[in-house]
This record gives structure tokens, C-alpha cells and sequence, in this order.
């Protein structure tokens, strides 16, 4: 009967340590699961300002290339205006 009870003893600390270990690897499943999750969302969160970054530096690249059309018409500008300041100069001594 003590044999038994010994053999019963044992067979319930075999389930229990299976309980256990079944236990802990299901706490270790839902913590990866809980992180993987973090990490989808934070990949999706950077894809997202990744995208905005793309935005911003194709706007920021328009408006440069605006800024150098300009001067470059400013620059065409000043020179002819110059140009035209000679002539009306020589023009002007001409007459005198």
C-alpha cells in the first residue's frame, strides 16, 4: 500500500513538473507574441515616417530647384539690364 501511495506520489510530481514547464512555456509564448506585436507596430510606425521623410525631402528638393530657376532668371536679368544700361550710355554720349 506505502509503494503505492510512493508510486502515486511520484507520478503526481512528474505532472506537476509538466504543468509547470507547460506553464512557463506558454508565459515565454505570449511575452514573444506581445513583443512581436510591439515590433510589427513600431515597423509600421517607421515605414510611415519613412514615407513622410520621402515627402518632405521631394518637396524640399522642388523648392530648391525653384530657388535656382529664379536666380538664375535674376542673374539673366541683371545682365541684360546691364547690358541695356551700356548701350543707353554709349547712346546717350552719342548724341551729345
Amino acid at each position: 500500500m506505502i509503494q503505492k501511495l510512493e508510486l502515486r506520489a511520484k507520478e503526481l510530481e512528474t505532472e506537476l513538473d509538466y504543468e509547470q514547464k507547460k506553464h512557463a512555456d506558454t508565459t515565454t509564448l505570449r511575452k514573444n507574441e506581445r513583443r512581436l506585436k510591439e515590433l510589427v507596430f513600431q515597423a509600421e510606425e517607421d515605414q510611415k515616417n519613412h514615407q513622410r521623410m520621402q515627402e518632405l525631402v521631394e518637396r524640399l528638393q522642388n523648392k530648391l530647384k525653384a530657388y535656382k530657376r529664379q536666380v538664375e532668371e535674376d542673374v539673366h536679368l541683371k545682365i541684360h539690364h546691364g547690358f541695356l544700361m551700356k548701350v543707353n550710355s554709349r547712346n546717350a554720349r552719342s548724341n551729345l
